[in-house]
């Protein structure tokens, strides 16, 4: 996968809190429905792109499948532009 592809799978708003959640530890589509307030076939869709492009990796236990990062690199990058971004981005000044 080349970098430009790897941001814009992860840097949509919902992957990006998707990774956040998963970043904590293995996380079900369940668990993800119901601490982003998504709908399943919504949250569904965003896992399957993770994880074809490599992003994340999956297990099923019975009928349920878990989800998690499939290199914890992931996670300290994305961390790390997250904290470049806030330096680099200055907020927009408000209209009066």
């Amino acid at each position: 996968m080349q970098l430009k592809e790897f941001f814009k799978i992860v840097g949509d708003e919902n992957r990006l809190k998707i990774l956040a959640l998963i970043g904590k530890g293995e996380k079900s589509v369940g668990d993800l429905v119901n601490a982003m307030r998504l709908e399943q076939s919504l949250v569904s869709h965003h896992l399957g792109k993770m994880k074809r492009a490599g992003v994340l990796k999956s297990r099923v236990a019975g009928q349920m499948r878990f989800y998690s990062v499939s290199n914890p690199v992931i996670l300290e990058l994305v961390e790390k532009a997250g904290e470049i971004a806030k330096d680099i981005v200055k907020p927009e000044k408000k209209k009066k």
